[in-house]
């Protein structure tokens, strides 16, 4: 019976001691964590590494979209000035106006060309035209009575007959007292001709 004591009492202390982590003497201890820290710290390294380039790459891919973007949008207006012998931009050298400005103040004079993309022909005697320029820029304008607007070939169409898509020009101007509901004002809107 005293030897099943001392054995049982024996596996105990082992199970203790192992259970611990101590083997009972002096020797340094080696845990798995001890011997792979470098793996890990590559591991980590090269998740870093790999973020880096992701965030690079994404940062590259950002900037390539935005400049094809920008000289998409510059292309679009090269061939649209092309396409209608007129500018669509900077400064009319025989008037000095400014063609499709980003800004338009009170008291502003200047040159709209672009793509009719909305209009309120009621009433007649005031319509409103919504244009839109090769840029993107917009402008909403009220032209001369609608029986005083004409094609550049000096033809003319019924009310029924405008529509969304048509080319046109206008000199506008903005009041110098104008408020944010005003609208700038011509008296030249013309109808451009599909080339």
């Amino acid at each position: 019976m005293k030897k099943l004591k001392f054995i049982v009492l024996g596996l105990v202390l082992v199970l203790l001691m192992a259970a611990c982590g101590g083997s009972g003497g002096n020797e340094p201890t080696t845990t798995n964590e001890q011997v792979n820290p470098p793996a890990q710290q590559e591991e980590t390294t090269t998740e870093e590494t790999t973020s880096t380039e992701e965030t690079t790459t994404e940062e590259t891919t950002t900037e390539e979209t935005t400049t094809e973007e920008t000289e998409a949008t510059q292309e679009e207006g090269a061939t649209a000035e092309e396409e209608s012998g007129l500018q669509m931009s900077g400064i009319d050298p025989e008037t000095g106006l400014e063609i499709n400005p980003e800004n338009v103040n009170p008291g502003d004079t200047f040159i709209i060309r672009g793509t009719i993309i909305s209009m309120n022909l009621t009433p007649t005697t005031s319509p409103e035209f919504l244009i839109e320029a090769p840029s993107g820029q917009r402008y909403r304008i009220r032209s001369q009575p609608l029986d005083e607007i004409f094609f550049e070939d000096g033809s003319q169409i019924k009310p029924h007959e405008y529509r969304q898509g048509m080319k046109a020009m206008a000199t506008a101007t903005l009041a110098a007292d104008a408020t944010i509901t005003d609208l700038p004002v011509t008296n030249d809107l013309t109808l451009l001709l599909d080339e």
